[in-house]
C-alpha cells in the first residue's frame, strides 16, 4: 500500500507540476 500511495502522490504532484 505504501508503494501505491507513493505512486499516487507522485502522480498528483506530476499533474500539478509537470516539471517534476
Amino acid at each position: 500500500m505504501t508503494v501505491l500511495s507513493t505512486v499516487n502522490k507522485n502522480d498528483v504532484y506530476s499533474t500539478i507540476n509537470p516539471a517534476i
